[in-house]
């Protein structure tokens, strides 16, 4: 029974095309270690999301590693002057 289900899968066109692309390796995870506050941030961008009524459709997220202090700012775009200017402010 197990060839023949090894058989059907190798014939099987829906899953191969279902199937992923072979995993790759990771690359091993390491502690981050920040000294004192806003010492390491990490800053990313979220798009992709529906626009709000009021034109917002991206958000900022700021991350501070040594507190894990967390906070997201709405955006109407992620233009490099935009995020620099909220996160001025």
């Amino acid at each position: 029974m197990r060839k023949d289900i090894n058989k059907w899968y190798k014939e099987c066109l829906d899953f191969a095309e279902s199937k992923g692309p072979p995993t790759k390796p990771h690359g091993k995870l390491r502690k981050v270690f920040a000294g004192a506050p806003l010492d390491l941030v990490a800053i990313d961008i979220l798009s992709g999301l529906p626009v709000t009524p009021d034109g917002l459709k991206c958000i900022l997220v700021v991350t501070d590693y040594f507190s894990k202090w967390t906070e997201v700012y709405a955006l109407p775009h992620s233009e490099a002057s935009t995020c620099m200017q909220v996160l001025y402010n």
